[in-house]
């Protein structure tokens, strides 16, 4: 797949900054070869070809191009800075050996894009998640995410947020919907992810007393609030800290919400009592032994 000039938009800075990751688990079976990056996709038997023939793609002068391209216009797309080494040498007589059996058997049909590995080929969002979870290249604690008893609308708003992608309102405007980033309760104060959730002056008692009995350390990310209370209710299973750990996440936002919406400012005891009674309601959803 082709790289091409990305608007300056938010959004398409997100999709181009899934290029790479789209390309390393995905191959191609080339047709046209207009979809195919020359370099970058997994068309040949050695993979990536920047990586499989470093030298020569160190030599470019443009590292960038469809395979089509390159079958059109091989001189102007596989140009070299001078002096090319013995080995790039090499490397490049290898390119040109695998361009020369694709002009043999030249096709106009559509490229073939499909999954490296996994337990299915065919592109699609599940088994794309599930390759991602079995070669460990998912984001951290991705199953822990999903191990708990909160509704699915929580764990679906821990996922976002774990992601990066929660609407706070440095994010609102970066992408252009408000005109300031401040914390509705600190003033001045960018709310950022880290701010609003585990920064905000609102939250240092509240983490405290979340954390109780054992004095760990404050958390300044979703991953270090899930090792702070395993470790300060290490005799919990894994379902039960994921669930209160989310059910954390959850009052945090919907009591932020509350000061954005409503300017209702809710004491540290009406966020606990939120909490205790998130938790007894969720309580129903654990399956009986």
């Amino acid at each position: 797949m082709c790289a091409r000039p990305a608007p300056a938009t938010p959004t398409w800075q997100v999709f181009s900054s899934l290029l790479p990751l789209y390309r390393a688990i995905t191959s191609v079976r080339v047709g046209h070869g207009r979809s195919v990056d020359l370099w970058r996709d997994n068309w040949t038997s050695l993979g990536a070809l920047s990586t499989a023939l470093p030298a020569a793609y160190s030599h470019m002068i443009r590292a960038a191009g469809s395979v089509s391209d390159a079958l059109a216009d091989r001189a102007l797309v596989l140009r070299t800075h001078d002096r090319v080494t013995d080995h790039a040498g090499v490397e490049l007589r290898v390119l040109h050996g695998a361009l020369d059996r694709l002009l043999e058997r030249s096709s106009t049909a559509d490229d073939e894009r499909s999954l490296a590995w996994g337990d299915a080929h065919q592109f699609g969002i599940g088994a794309v998640y599930r390759m991602l979870k079995s070669s460990g290249c998912g984001p951290p604690l991705h199953d822990l995410n999903w191990a708990g008893y909160a509704p699915l609308k929580v764990k679906v708003f821990v996922w976002i947020l774990r992601h990066g992608n929660t609407h706070t309102r440095a994010f609102l405007r970066h992408i252009g919907c408000l005109d300031t980033d401040e914390c509705p309760f600190c003033p001045r104060q960018p709310e950022t992810l880290g701010h609003l959730f585990f920064a905000c002056s609102r939250l240092r008692l509240f983490w405290r007393r979340a954390l109780w009995p054992r004095r760990c350390a404050l958390p300044n990310s979703a991953e270090a609030a899930w090792d702070s209370l395993q470790a300060s209710n290490p005799s919990w299973g894994v379902p039960l800290w994921s669930t209160v750990a989310s059910c954390l996440f959850w009052v945090i936002w919907k009591t932020r919400n509350r000061m954005v919406f409503d300017a209702v400012r809710l004491p540290l005891p009406a966020i606990l009592e939120q909490v205790v009674e998130h938790l007894r309601l969720w309580r129903a959803r654990v399956p009986s032994c």
